[in-house]
């Protein structure tokens, strides 16, 4: 979706609450340009893009195994209905199915490959 209030996306999706938050703030610091969300799930994640007008490159950090929907049918979901948005997935399993995700960083996430993976798919603002 895109508009006039249009804004570069980072949305988290993470049930547990405590990544989210540090998450968020890592984020907020390091990409003040963008408008950093966080959700509690895939469903929620979905309807934040649905919702907000936003601009490339936007960037899905999802965690691989939440309840209702993971992060690979999530990251299907997103891939067919928006498939400009990069996906990243971050999980403590080394063996997930990884096919179709932009990136992938395996937890527990160091700061640095965090913001250096992201930085991969950004532009100069």
């Amino acid at each position: 979706m895109s508009g006039s209030n249009a804004s570069m996306l980072l949305v988290i999706v993470d049930d547990d609450p405590d990544t989210r938050v540090i998450f968020k703030v890592i984020l907020e610091k390091n990409y003040p340009l963008r408008n950093v969300i966080a959700t509690r799930n895939g469903f929620e994640c979905l309807d934040v893009l649905a919702k907000t007008s936003f601009v490339d490159p936007s960037i899905v950090i999802t965690d691989f195994s939440m309840p209702a929907m993971n992060g690979i049918e999530l990251k299907h979901v997103i891939k067919a209905t928006y498939p400009s948005i990069k996906v990243i997935l971050f999980t403590a399993l080394p063996r997930v199915e990884t096919d179709g995700f932009d990136a992938v960083l395996l937890k527990p996430v160091n700061v640095d490959d965090l913001i250096d993976c992201i930085s991969k798919f950004d532009v100069e603002i």
